[in-house]
């Protein structure tokens, strides 16, 4: 009998042991911090499409870097061309605005968030424009 519960009382433990361990919380998405385009497309009014493929791990199209202050610096790669600006994220939406110092209006984008590492950013410039669509991992 002892041994019985001895064993019972050892699965138990077993049991909730490997359930804790196994429920690590996943980190919360947040838009603060640097993101590196990996790959992306560009679909103009006219119906063609530039397709940017995926780049190996480190490599960059561009990078963004969203600051808790609501700047914004893009750098274009290789290059390091920079441009600043401000945005704004709306965190239940997911709607992104921003726009660059020397743009008169802001642009609206939809943020998927794939996980708290990786997003992709699409800007709709509507019919007579076309649609870029952004996919990025954080790197910090």
């Amino acid at each position: 009998m002892k041994k019985s519960l001895f064993s019972l009382v050892v699965l138990f433990a077993s049991i909730l042991l490997f359930t804790s361990c196994s429920d690590e919380k996943e980190q919360p998405f947040s838009i603060i911090g640097e993101w590196g385009m990996v790959s992306g497309t560009i679909s103009d009014a006219d119906g063609t499409t530039d397709r940017y493929d995926k780049l190996s791990s480190g490599a960059y199209y561009q990078l963004l870097e969203f600051r808790t202050d609501g700047t914004l610096i893009r750098t274009y790669m290789p290059d390091y061309i920079r441009s600043y600006g401000v945005f704004t994220f709306n965190n239940v939406t997911n709607m992104l605005s921003y726009k660059y110092d020397g743009d008169r209006f802001y642009v609206r984008a939809n943020v998927q968030i794939i996980d708290a590492d990786e997003m992709i950013v699409t800007t709709d410039y509507g019919t007579s424009i076309g649609r870029i669509t952004q996919y990025f991992v954080k790197i910090d």
